[in-house]
């Protein structure tokens, strides 16, 4: 008895620590002919992920029926990636065995994420093991699982697909406010200054090097202004 418990440990072991090729275990929906029947699965991990969750399935839906394929459901949870028989996933499998159908989601990430239970703590970043995929094949029961991003897309092309979807589905596009006129916003910010510095005698370098601002520009300011100034006293 200690034998077997000791070669299903070392089994166990060896599977957590095995990367595995998720293609081996998933299938891409292009892989499918048109009027495939298929449940839309969403998943995100807290409830402040809410309005990002619909949007995720509508997009989802969208990406499935372009493809030719029949919708018959849509499922969606608020879980962790790493919990073990989730109450969504599970109603999904139950619909798609009913319906003979598949069931699929946008990404790999959306049906698991990687979770060493032995570590006691989620492993950021960790490459899905041998051990995740044998644990949600067993969950699916014989159910096909599919994603619209190819089950072995680089990370990368994985993370910018879902950080586009919640972009959209919050309405923000990332980045840093875009001005429309940045170069008109600094002179009108710093003209006074420039303007009090060039009357105090300073030269273009000079005012530039205490402003940072490029000499150049400092030169331009004052020029456009001097004209600017002279065409109204000419008026």
């Amino acid at each position: 008895m200690m034998k077997q418990n000791t070669r299903y440990s070392m089994e166990r072991f060896n599977a957590l620590r095995t990367p595995a090729k998720v293609s081996d275990y998933f299938h891409s929906i292009d892989q499918f002919q048109p009027d495939q029947r298929v449940v839309d699965y969403g998943r995100v991990s807290s409830r402040q992920q809410k309005k990002n969750l619909s949007h995720q399935l509508a997009k989802l839906k969208v990406d499935v029926e372009k493809r030719g394929h029949l919708s018959v459901a849509t499922v969606g949870e608020i879980a962790p990636g790493w919990e073990y028989w989730r109450t969504g996933f599970g109603r999904a499998i139950a619909i798609a065995k009913e319906f003979n159908a598949i069931v699929v989601a946008r990404s790999i990430k959306r049906f698991w994420k990687s979770w060493d239970p032995e570590w006691k703590t989620r492993q950021k970043g960790l490459p899905l093991s041998v051990f995740d995929m044998k644990q949600l094949m067993a969950e699916a029961d014989g159910v096909l699982l599919a994603t619209v991003i190819p089950p072995d897309a680089p990370p990368k092309k994985e993370k910018s697909e879902e950080t586009k979807e919640g972009q959209a589905a919050t309405g923000n596009k990332g980045g840093h406010p875009v001005e429309l006129f940045p170069k008109k916003a600094a002179r009108l910010k710093n003209m006074p200054r420039v303007l009090a510095l060039r009357k105090a005698g300073k030269g273009y370098g000079e005012i530039g090097d205490m402003l940072g601002i490029p000499r150049s520009t400092i030169r331009d300011w004052i020029k456009s202004w001097e004209k600017s100034a002279h065409l109204s006293d000419v008026g």
